[in-house]
């Protein structure tokens, strides 16, 4: 039963993604078709031809014209055939593969964009989202040349068939037996060796992490400095020797089944066939021109009983990925969805009431009975040591999760009733560990491309209040300038503190009501630190700004403060009556006041 479940999923996840080619590229599956039919008209007319010419050849009263014929026929067929080949490899499947490749691209990324922020932060999951990326280019069109290929291939054989069964039908039994043995043993070292690609699956992405550790720019001080490049080697020499360890097995499993396959192939299959041919030609001299060709149709049919085998086994490994890829495909969002209430108010008022959150999985709470309101145009900071809670407050804020219990309210209208791209639409930030991306200033700012004069006016204001400006103003290209050198080597690399600089002119050049700045200021010096508050405060005019920090000279001048730990919120109020209280919040400002004073 389990057997017969499998093989149906093996033909249900390939036929499905033959819906995709078909939607995409009808044209190239309507000629693969014709191509079909066409290919094997061609091999059968090949064989027919053989044993006409043999037939010819040795008959004494045979004409030359006779011969000039068939031969001139044959070539007909073999020169168009060449033709149409060439057409269909070189021409149609190149680019008609880019087109699909292009277009299944673009239907994956939008669905990675309706993932849940949890399939980033659970290593299993997020293992069954990559590897559905990484499979989308190869695998969905894949499929369909297998199954065409199979296709193919049996249409194909069933015409030998039919040739062969008509000579000789206890040949054709040999033949098939010799044939599904080849293919059993296949499928078994397919089976295997997908197994060890799900166990080396984690090895490999270890690998990949050592690899960027060495060639990304911002570890290069580490690497050059410290023994961190001995510990990686060493490590990395473990993963190679589990990989090593792994694939000895297989290829120790791989060997006896090749062995196996090679001796059915070659012993059973050819040396039956072939002397079953001799004896029929030893009883009969006359059927010399049969021998020939049936030799040549059993020759042709064996290979095509191989591919076909081969086409099995490669439907099966298609499945087995196809599962990852259509699980993606079929990927119902909970959170990432832009349907449901919408809040229209440009200036929203946010309440957080007794919310209690823990990540999925885990059994101890990250965040306890957190009670906040951001009243419009307020600026507010949250603050704390690292592991307070506070970014994962500001996961919830933009509905990355929901909470355990509680709700948070957005214009009292609950999270859950309303589309999370009209709630994240409320809010700009600068995330801890955000990121620049190998593209434009001038998009690096907007997240986008420029689409009027205006845009730029903007960007050169906004570099100037953050203090890039004159930096910029002496490059080449200015705000078009690329950003890294990923794409480039006149690509500019900024400073930690210059990227800061950037990330805050990109979180106020949104239009948002409400700007999240998280750690905002961690890569700059004090007096940076005071000028770039002073930006964030004075620029974000009647918007709501919150700022989590746990540097609390950023956040003196703010309307209230959320003082955090262990997840809760221990203390509430403005600088003066914190201070006034000489609690937590009062210990913690003396503590880095001094810690400047020092330094």
């Amino acid at each position: 039963m389990l057997k017969e479940v499998q093989d149906m999923k093996t033909i249900k996840n390939n036929l499905v993604m033959l819906k995709y080619v078909f939607k995409y590229i009808p044209v190239y599956a309507v000629f693969s078709i014709i191509y079909i039919g066409i290919s094997v008209f061609s091999v059968y007319y090949g064989v027919l031809f053989i044993e006409q010419l043999s037939s010819v050849l040795i008959n004494p009263n045979a004409m030359l014209y006779d011969i000039v014929r068939i031969t001139i026929i044959y070539m007909i067929i073999i020169a168009s055939m060449t033709i149409i080949n060439g057409m269909y490899w070189t021409w149609f499947g190149p680019r008609f593969r880019l087109t699909y490749t292009k277009k299944m691209q673009r239907l994956m990324y939008e669905k990675a964009l309706t993932m849940n922020i949890e399939y980033y932060d659970e290593p299993t999951k997020y293992d069954q989202f990559s590897r559905a990326l990484k499979e989308t280019d190869i695998r969905a069109i894949g499929s369909f040349d297998t199954i065409t290929g199979l296709i193919h291939q049996v249409v194909q054989a069933i015409t030998l068939t039919f040739y062969i069964v008509t000579k000789l039908p206890l040949l054709f039994g040999v033949i098939l037996i010799g044939a599904i043995l080849t293919l059993l043993t296949s499928n078994k070292l397919n089976k295997r060796r997908y197994r060890i690609y799900k166990e080396l699956e984690k090895n490999w992405r270890n690998q990949s992490y050592i690899s960027r550790a060495f060639y990304l720019d911002k570890n290069a001080c580490d690497i050059k400095t410290t023994n961190l490049s001995k510990l990686l080697l060493k490590k990395n020499l473990q993963l190679f020797n589990v990989e090593d360890n792994t694939w000895r097995k297989y290829e120790n499993f791989r060997y006896k089944y090749n062995v196996l396959e090679n001796v059915i192939y070659n012993i059973i299959v050819s040396f039956f066939a072939y002397g079953y041919l001799m004896y029929q030609v030893y009883q009969d001299p006359t059927t010399l021109s049969m021998f020939v060709a049936t030799a040549a149709a059993v020759s042709i049919f064996i290979n095509t009983f191989w591919a076909i085998s081969n086409y099995i086994v490669r439907l099966n490994d298609n499945a087995r990925y196809i599962g990852d890829l259509l699980w993606l495909l079929n990927f119902k969002p909970e959170l990432e969805l832009d349907k449901g209430e919408r809040v229209e108010s440009m200036h929203p008022t946010v309440r957080i009431n007794n919310l209690s959150f823990r990540y999925p999985n885990q059994e101890i709470n990250v965040l306890n009975n957190i009670n906040l309101i951001i009243k419009p145009h307020e600026k507010i900071a949250i603050i704390g040591y690292n592991g307070a809670g506070k970014t994962t407050l500001v996961k919830l804020l933009l509905k990355f999760y929901l909470p355990n219990i509680g709700d948070i309210r957005l214009d009292d209208k609950n999270y859950i009733d309303l589309s999370s791209f009209n709630i994240r639409n409320k809010f700009a930030l600068t995330f801890q560990n955000f990121q620049i991306y190998a593209v434009s200033v001038l998009e690096n700012i907007l997240m986008r491309r420029k689409e009027s004069e205006e845009d730029e006016l903007q960007v050169w204001e906004l570099l100037d209040k953050v203090g890039l400006k004159t930096k910029i103003l002496e490059l080449k290209e200015g705000i078009n300038t690329l950003l890294t050198k990923e794409f480039t080597n006149e690509g500019l690399e900024l400073s930690g503190g210059e990227r800061q600089r950037l990330a805050i002119a990109r979180a106020l050049a949104s239009n948002a009501p409400i700007i999240i700045f998280d750690e905002p200021t961690s890569c700059l010096d004090p007096i940076a630190e005071a000028q770039i508050n002073k930006i964030i405060l004075a620029e974000s005019g009647r918007r709501s700004v919150i700022i989590i920090s746990h540097r609390l000279s950023t956040i003196v001048d703010v309307d209230c403060i959320y003082l955090m730990k262990e997840g809760s919120i221990v203390e509430t109020g403005t600088h003066k009556q914190l201070m006034d209280l000489r609690k937590e919040y009062y210990t913690m400002f003396e503590t880095q006041a001094k810690y400047y004073k020092n330094n």
